[in-house]
């Protein structure tokens, strides 16, 4: 399956996100603060990235800009965590660098559905079109 990085301050949350996603076969690293998380990237060339908006030091925001940044980060699609549903219109959030948001608190299928449309959404855009199938 998927390489798939948390980063989230919240433990509790962390640990649930890496259980349901392990469970349907993803590998799973975790960073809990925003600085481990970015040092995880060079690392562990993830296929998604699902940080928490705040976390101590570096936020979710930052993150995001620091993906976007990173020449090996730049198209890696990430799901932003967030507990304030109101931050950011989804403009907003799509312009900092996010292909989704995922509202705390959620549920288990809400999580795989947004991660499997996630990684759907790179693996469409990698794809082959049958053009240039036709050598």
């Amino acid at each position: 399956m998927s390489n798939i990085l948390i980063i989230e301050g919240e433990q509790a949350i962390a640990r649930l996100v890496d259980y349901n996603l392990s469970a349907i076969g993803h590998q799973v690293l975790t960073g809990h603060t925003g600085e481990e998380g970015l040092g995880l990237t060079t690392v562990s060339s993830p296929d998604l990235v699902l940080p928490g908006l705040k976390m101590p030091g570096v936020s979710g925001w930052e993150v995001l800009h620091a993906l976007r940044a990173s020449r090996e980060m730049h198209d890696v699609p990430a799901i932003l965590m967030t507990a304030s549903p109101g931050v950011g219109s989804w403009q907003e959030i799509t312009d900092r660098g996010a292909q989704d948001r995922l509202n705390k608190p959620f549920g288990i299928e809400d999580l795989i559905e947004k991660v499997q449309g996630a990684l759907g959404q790179r693996g469409a855009a990698n794809a082959p079109t049958q053009d240039s199938d036709r050598g």
